[in-house]
């Protein structure tokens, strides 16, 4: 059994690094799932050895030797925050140990989501963070497919 795979325990919680790559690069969305007004700092980040394949919309990582995903990275303080982030990746994902590389150069020790179900579910392909928030925008009603912002 790898033991970084595993969620830490609460009661040992410490402060962590989060690398974050997909939709909670979303300041909104990672305020709302941390229930927090004021996110901690983040700073532009990446990691090595893993690679994004898509599940429907959602990106996912998986091992991929030599490649880099670049995503966000953040101090996480407090365990009901862990809680908060392990419910809205839900069971499809599992933290898992990263080394990760912040912008400028400097290497923290880290965790991150990656997936937890079978490779065969995904497909390749790349998450493109702009057009996924086109979509998120469209999806709630605030702009129309041609760019209009609709009064709500």
């Amino acid at each position: 059994m790898n033991m970084a795979s595993n969620p830490p325990q609460r009661e040992s919680f410490k402060p962590t690094y989060i690398f974050v790559y997909g939709s909670l690069m979303d300041t909104s969305r990672l305020r709302s799932v941390l229930n927090l007004r004021d996110l901690p700092p983040s700073q532009p980040a990446a990691i090595t050895g893993w690679i994004i394949q898509m599940w429907g919309r959602y990106p996912a990582l998986v091992p991929s030797p030599n490649n880099s995903v670049p995503g966000m990275a953040f101090r996480l303080e407090k365990a009901r925050h862990l809680e908060r982030l392990e419910a809205y990746e839900g069971e499809s994902y599992r933290f898992e140990d990263v080394e990760i590389r912040i912008a400028g150069g400097r290497t923290v020790r880290g965790r991150t989501f990656v997936w937890n179900g079978e490779r065969g579910e995904l497909r390749g392909g790349k998450f493109d963070f702009r057009d996924w928030v086109m979509g998120e925008v469209e999806r709630e009603g605030r702009v129309d497919i041609q760019g209009h912002v609709r009064q709500n």
